[in-house]
């Protein structure tokens, strides 16, 4: 089954399109990541999956990275 969501969506429609995903059940991993990074997109929660973990703070970590994961603590 194919994921049938596009950029212009409407939100009303984008949960009607995450039920298009077929159910993960061990043999369709990969056609099933493909549609739900597709649709983590289009909502734009796929962060996560594009960026890397920032590396931990120390004390020679400078201000703006420590206001950047502060930031980024307050927006889960």
């Amino acid at each position: 089954m194919e994921c049938s969501i596009s950029k212009g969506m409407a939100p009303a429609n984008i949960t009607a399109s995450i039920n298009t995903i077929p159910m993960l059940n061990g043999s369709n991993f990969k056609s099933w990541k493909e549609n739900l990074e597709i649709v983590l997109g289009v909502i734009d929660l796929d962060l996560a999956l594009r960026e890397d973990f920032p590396p931990a703070l120390t004390d020679k970590s400078t201000s703006e990275q420590k206001r950047e994961k502060k930031d980024g603590i307050n927006l889960t």
